[in-house]
């Protein structure tokens, strides 16, 4: 493929993605949801019991998933992650998911070698030695998801250093974590604070490689490449034959399986060694250079997010194993 070609089908690909958008927001507004801000989730905490959470969360699913959950019976991969996430209760979550916190699991379990390495972590902007900081690194809440609260600083003195404290005072607020984006559905109870760690690459976000694991085994993996530009690349792989998951999310979804990263079956290994003793976690790798980094692990992966077509969800579905889980970790 010549490069005008390559640019015309990235071109085309770019405005799928764009109508796909509005496609879902205007599904959204038909369906008449109207989604909790997460301060007013945060304020009702200690009034909503499991079962009302349950009622919103089958609501903000219809609305996004455009089927109605069956929450009592869950079958699909949809409704098990939702259900995973108001039911399953785990105490080690709160910790994994804590983006400081994970740092000290991950060399515990696989080697400081796989940790990015940490230059800071604060509970107050003010007390930020700016001045001593790397030229480059990158800026993050504890408390981040989605590549939210993340700031990619390749060049320290070129930054408005008084709006990036701004941005990352914001982070601070005690409302603004998953757990409460998801309105209290999560066990991600994590206390926002600010982390400032290597940054990783030349600047712009790294490859993510998200190895999906169901009870200690990876399934499938997902490649992101040129995140946040027009070239977005998202692709579904089966690890057993390294096929293409034939599925899209949010309208994203590539037909071809690219080449298999380098050092993948160290990512299965360190993969398996982390994900055990949890019936779905997602565990994310980054390579730089000749490092292999564990970016983060997630135990709500994807939620809310359309898997079409729906019959390769019911197929998802069956790797999640409800029956496994001990009953001293349900709610």
């Amino acid at each position: 493929m010549n490069i005008i070609s390559k640019l015309t089908a990235r071109a085309a690909a770019y405005v799928r993605r764009t109508e796909q958008a509005k496609k879902n927001r205007q599904s959204r507004a038909r369906a008449g949801f109207q989604a909790i801000s997460q301060r007013e989730a945060w304020l009702m905490e200690d009034r909503l019991t499991v079962r009302e959470k349950q009622h919103y969360c089958e609501r903000k699913a219809y609305a996004y998933l455009r089927y109605f959950p069956d929450l009592d019976h869950p079958k699909t991969y949809s409704e098990k992650i939702i259900w995973l996430a108001i039911h399953y209760k785990n105490p080690r979550i709160a910790q994994l998911t804590d983006k400081c916190e994970m740092k000290r699991h991950i060399a515990e379990m696989v080697g400081q070698e796989h940790v990015v390495p940490l230059i800071g972590v604060y509970e107050n902007v003010n007390d930020i030695d700016w001045d001593a900081l790397p030229k480059s690194f990158a800026a993050k809440s504890t408390a981040g998801w989605a590549n939210r609260q993340v700031i990619l600083v390749p060049d320290r003195d070129a930054v408005d250093r008084d709006r990036l404290k701004a941005r990352m005072t914001e982070w601070l607020y005690p409302w603004n974590t998953l757990y409460y984006f998801n309105t209290c559905i999560t066990d991600e109870r994590i206390v926002p604070r600010i982390v400032i760690e290597k940054l990783i690459g030349d600047g712009k976000p790294a490859p993510d490689f998200k190895l999906h694991c169901f009870d200690g085994e990876p399934k499938f993996i997902l490649l992101i490449h040129s995140r946040g530009t027009k070239d977005l690349q998202k692709t579904f792989v089966w690890l057993e034959d390294w096929s293409v998951m034939p599925i899209s999310r949010n309208g994203v979804g590539t037909e071809t399986a690219p080449e298999k990263p380098d050092r993948l079956d160290e990512m299965i290994a360190l993969a398996r060694k982390l994900s055990q003793g949890f019936p779905m976690v997602r565990v994310d790798f980054y390579l730089d250079g000749e490092h292999l980094y564990v970016g983060e692990m997630t135990f709500s992966p994807g939620m809310f997010l359309k898997i079409n077509p729906t019959s390769e969800d019911r197929r998802m579905g069956e790797l999640i194993h409800l029956e496994n889980i001990s009953s001293e970790n349900l709610e």
